[in-house]
């Protein structure tokens, strides 16, 4: 393998200085450029690294690669690349672009821009899924058992202590928000936090999940077939939940969820991250049966965050795999399943598959 150069886009921040480290430990070759508008606040963390530079990169700016002395293989954002500012000059220099921050609204966005731009020479990888991708990409990979997948349910068990970002206040106000769904085949406009169910996590908890919109619905439709696909979330909390579905019954919780948001902040202390995937569809042999697969990590939602972005940088890069193609993918179209169960499996992370 060639020495590959890679700038994270915001390495500084919460995710993306969890997803530098473990980028350094996995391939201590790489060199790591940590880009942001204060580059001095990376300081600490380059010289940990090693084989990294800060450099400052201004994501308004009409070209943000254009003022950078180094020669990248590969950018990936771990802030808002608001106006695709990033995407396009990465696009226009044959550099390999992700990201993981991106709503609905602004992954539709995206897609028409690297649509309307010509033709990419690198991979676009958006993989604004829940964890940077990692369910889905394990979604995927039950998914390779089947002959026909009829339906996913991803439920999603957030813990009110565990550590987030100050992107993490724009996701919790897009929860007022009606949505499309898959059921029954059909796209159908549902309120958030609707149709509930009740799981059993593998911690053991048992809690009632609702639906909400996350790029999963989508991708992993599209890339299944299933007729039915939901994303569910519940609270580790049972108070904290209920708050929630009144304040959005009452229309107020976009501005609950501003209060809560303080910019440029890290929040919480930290906790677990957990989540169950239940697939049901015909297998190989024409038999019906269905499937669950259970995550927990210890160590929670950014450093499974940071795990997923990893997984995404090495796809990028081809390292350790064949490189993406040049174009657009998303985790379901580019999934290395083994070499994320991999990943998983040495930063603590239990995964379990069973019959149901």
């Amino acid at each position: 393998m060639s020495v590959k150069t890679i700038l994270l886009a915001g390495g500084y921040g919460l995710v993306g200085a969890m997803a530098a480290r473990t980028l350094r430990a996995a391939h201590p070759d790489v060199t790591i450029l940590i880009g942001g508008r204060n580059p001095d606040k990376a300081a600490v963390l380059v010289r940990e690294l090693g084989n990294a530079r800060a450099v400052k990169i201004d994501m308004t700016a009409p070209a943000p690669l254009e003022d950078l002395n180094e020669e990248i293989d590969a950018v990936f954002c771990f802030v808002h690349d608001r106006d695709d500012r990033m995407l396009k000059d990465a696009m226009a220099r044959g550099v390999a672009y992700g990201d993981i921050t991106r709503g609905m609204t602004e992954q539709l966005r995206a897609y028409v821009t690297a649509a309307a731009a010509p033709r990419a020479s690198a991979p676009v990888l958006f993989t604004s899924n829940w964890m940077a991708g990692v369910p889905s990409v394990l979604a995927m990979h039950m998914a390779e058992e089947f002959s026909q997948v009829t339906s996913i349910d991803l439920s999603i068990l957030y813990y009110n202590a565990d550590k987030t970002g100050p992107d993490s206040g724009d996701a919790a106000s897009s929860l007022a928000e009606p949505f499309a769904a898959r059921i029954g085949g059909q796209w159908v406009s549902v309120p958030s936090m609707s149709d509930g169910r009740t799981v059993t996590f593998p911690s053991g908890l048992t809690r009632n999940v609702y639906r909400m919109s996350m790029a999963d619905a989508a991708t992993l439709t599209q890339a299944t077939g299933a007729r039915d696909v939901a994303v569910r979330l519940g609270l580790d909390g049972k108070l904290a939940l209920s708050f929630m579905r009144v304040m959005l019954k009452l229309g107020l919780w976009p501005l609950v969820a501003k209060l809560n948001g303080q910019p440029g902040q890290v929040s919480g202390k930290g906790a677990a991250h957990e989540f169950v995937i239940k697939m049901a569809g015909k297998l190989k042999n024409g038999m019906s049966a269905q499937k669950r697969l259970t995550l927990l990590d210890p160590k929670g939602q950014a450093h499974l965050t940071a795990l997923g972005a990893l997984n995404g940088i090495e796809a990028m890069l081809g390292i350790g795999r064949e490189p993406l193609r040049a174009g657009v993918a998303v985790p379901e179209t580019a999934p290395d399943a083994r070499r994320l169960l991999a990943l998983l499996a040495a930063e603590g992370v239990k995964t379990e598959i069973t019959p149901v």
